[in-house]
């Protein structure tokens, strides 16, 4: 089989890094694979370099911080949006041009979903499979559900103009999705919604968990005291951070036990990091945004991970932390509470704090007892449910079956 791979990939952790490791298991298991990269960056990631099977086409956008253009946030967000379109418009245009020369059996599109050129000019172009990790429909529901809360530590011509770019980008993305040839999302939940936000039949959509580096994230290390409780994640709408905030107010009678640490940067268009300085003093604590090695230290030495968020279509964090042992709390919409289940899971009803302080208190009870059987479980779960070789075999029978789809059409 050979691909066309389009969209996040790159060093570190989240989605991106989430690229590197699905892109090097496909071509460990024979898959040929040509990347379009469209990049800030001198190079590619170092990762990707020199392996057999993988070409890598790049086209630099020539978009740089710091510049008139890009010294705000505002105008940051929204040039680099345009500089990325540019780009996406003229990967495209070598896509087809590749195909031509040597057909591909698919292209797979990870975590963006508008195709530019290759969803306009569908009849010269392979099936198209857009695997995205949220949908604007999606962001824009919490967007308005949060306004007062947010516009507590937001601009308010910021939050309004992030507003109106999210209805655009909806309507957008509900014509591009009708243009795939299959959209495949990280949860049953995820599926769901883009069927009723944007029209998708179900005949189109499947769901394919997150990998996880199961090499990487291993169950070891002591836990360390007080008992950490992690919270990872941007600090941004639909995470859960208001809860998180009322949560460390609710376990001050914990205080010296457990010692509940927020980890994670804001992003360009949603930022409540301001909420944050109301945390419990004695019970909470942020530590802003952490490199992926250091991410490793905190999760081998910490007790559980919280995901409360209100909309989590894949949640990455989890299948890390339960790939390192980690008993997990996590709200109801989180992806990966749909399959992963044992004595190291608590669910709780998403927004709901009495129901995310019980799984919590409950878990805690649970950790006193035996910490190996829960390490045990947790693995287990998380190379049963996110193991990139899994994960990417499930892919390639996709891709496979909607090749085989348009040439027997």
């Amino acid at each position: 089989m050979r691909i066309a791979w389009t969209g996040a990939i790159g060093e570190g952790g989240g989605v991106p890094g989430m690229g590197i490791l699905m892109v090097r298991e496909l071509l460990r298991q024979n898959v040929e694979v040509d990347l379009y990269l469209g990049t800030i960056d001198e190079r590619p990631p170092a990762e990707l370099l020199g392996i057999p099977g993988l070409r890598i086409i790049i086209r630099r956008s020539g978009w740089r911080w710091n510049r008139w253009y890009s010294r705000s946030a505002p105008t940051a967000f929204f040039t680099s949006l345009m500089a990325r379109s540019v780009i996406g418009v003229l990967l495209s245009f070598r896509l087809l041009i590749e195909h031509r020369r040597h057909s591909y059996d698919a292209v797979f599109q990870l975590s963006q979903i508008e195709l530019f050129l290759l969803g306009r000019l569908r009849r010269w172009a392979p099936p198209v499979v857009v695997h995205p990790c949220s949908h604007a429909a999606g962001e824009l529901r919490w967007h308005r559900a949060e306004q007062e809360y947010a516009l507590v530590s937001e601009r308010r011509a910021t939050h309004f103009c992030v507003r109106a770019w999210l209805t655009f980008r909806a309507r957008i993305q509900r014509k591009e999705l009708a243009r795939a040839d299959l959209v495949i999302g990280p949860s049953a939940r995820f599926v769901d919604l883009v069927h009723q936000d944007c029209g998708v039949p179900r005949a189109k959509l499947r769901v394919l968990r997150h990998p996880v580096d199961l090499e990487r994230f291993t169950a070891s290390g002591a836990r360390a005291k007080p008992l950490e409780l992690l919270y990872i994640s941007r600090i941004s709408a639909r995470k859960g951070v208001e809860d998180i905030v009322a949560l460390s107010h609710r376990l001050a009678d914990l205080t010296g036990s457990v010692r509940l640490l927020v980890i994670g940067g804001t992003t360009m268009w949603s930022d409540y990091s301001a909420h944050l300085t109301e945390l419990h003093p004695g019970v909470g604590e942020y530590l802003g945004a952490v490199t992926s090695d250091a991410m490793l230290d905190i999760m081998g030495s910490a007790a559980m991970l919280l995901v409360p968020s209100r909309y989590e279509p894949g949640s990455i964090v989890t299948g890390e932390a339960l790939a390192s042992g980690l008993p997990v709390v996590l709200g109801d919409e989180v992806g990966p509470s749909e399959v992963v289940s044992g004595p190291h899971v608590r669910v709780h009803r998403a927004g709901e704090v009495d129901g995310l302080e019980g799984a919590v208190r409950s878990l805690l009870s649970t950790i006193e007892g035996d910490v190996q059987t829960l390490r045990e479980a947790a693995r287990a779960d998380a190379e049963a449910y996110f193991s990139a070789s899994g994960v990417v075999s499930q892919l390639i029978d996709m891709l496979s079956e909607i090749a085989t789809e348009q040439q027997s059409g």
